[in-house]
């Protein structure tokens, strides 16, 4: 038994498809049979039943599984000790969402790479409903998102930011040079939303539903950096993170409408399985990015 056969049981564990395990594990496929029949032989009793293409724990595989983990997670611990951040090895799968990775990532993984100069960065971007899927699965270690907060028995919380939403437009949007704009104004004219089942969406839609409002026809764009450059350029009004667009309402070119609404907040975070070890170079990343946006 060693750590790469007990990397692949939990793998396989988690995919349920030995083709699958093999193509992320980067093996051929035979590697990954002779590694589960290996440690099932070692054991002397079956880990897996195979029905069909899924193959699925049997009742003393899923005893065995906690036993696995904390196995493995004392092999990575001892890993890690006396090296230095430069000599450390292993890998990271990171999942974000898009505007997460433009307004705080991209400033942060240089000097994370500088750091952690033999982690393998992986990095993933996708809507919230993926990532958190994929973190279940074990198919990402961390993930980066943005929404409320709710009851989540299995995942832990490593970094808890409280964000605005707000009401955006170009400065040369006729709203723009108001001192105050009524929520049903807003509602009137048109809109560049940002996923139609995204949060800031609905809090839209609950905002205007608690006051009897109907929206108007709106377009959606799946991208907080490509809504910005349509706003630029005048085309309609948005509400999105603070976050996403304040360099652009920094350098004034766009700007924060007085809507008489809010404020308005929810949370970023940093999630992982509490059950899950996390290695001083995941540790180090959470640090870069408590560092770059505090928590509050």
């Amino acid at each position: 038994m060693n750590i790469r056969t007990l990397e692949t049981f939990l793998k396989v564990a988690d995919l349920e498809n030995f083709t699958r395990a093999a193509a992320e594990l980067d093996y051929v496929q035979s590697t990954v049979t002779n590694q589960i029949r290996q440690l099932e032989e070692e054991l002397g009793f079956p880990l897996f039943d195979r029905i069909g293409k899924h193959v699925y724990l049997t009742p003393s595989g899923k005893e065995f599984r906690p036993y696995a983990e904390d196995v493995l997670r004392t092999l990575q611990k001892v890993q890690t000790l006396g090296k230095s951040p430069e000599e450390m090895r292993g890998a990271l799968r990171f999942g974000t969402i898009e505007s997460l990775l433009f307004s705080s990532l991209v400033s942060v993984l240089p000097d994370y790479q500088q750091i952690y100069r033999n982690v393998d960065f992986q990095l993933k971007i996708g809507h919230i409903e993926d990532l958190m899927l994929w973190l279940r699965r074990n198919e990402l270690d961390m993930i980066y998102i943005s929404g409320s907060i709710g009851p989540a028995p299995d995942l832990m919380s490593c970094y808890c930011r409280r964000e605005e939403v707000i009401f955006v437009a170009s400065p040369s949007h006729p709203l723009a040079r108001r001192k105050r704009v009524t929520f049903e104004e807003f509602l009137q004219w048109p809109r560049i939303d940002l996923e139609r089942t995204g949060y800031c969406n609905n809090l839209l839609r609950r905002l205007a539903a608690d006051r009897g409002l109907v929206p108007a026809r709106n377009m959606v764009v799946d991208n907080t950096k490509a809504i910005a450059d349509m706003l630029k350029q005048g085309s309609g009004l948005s509400f999105l993170p603070e976050y996403s667009v304040a360099d652009d309402i920094s350098r004034g070119l766009l700007v924060r409408l007085p809507v008489d609404v809010g404020p308005l907040y929810y949370y970023s975070q940093l999630l992982c399985h509490k059950s899950k070890w996390l290695p001083p170079f995941t540790e180090g990343l959470v640090s870069l990015i408590k560092k770059a946006r505090p928590e509050r």
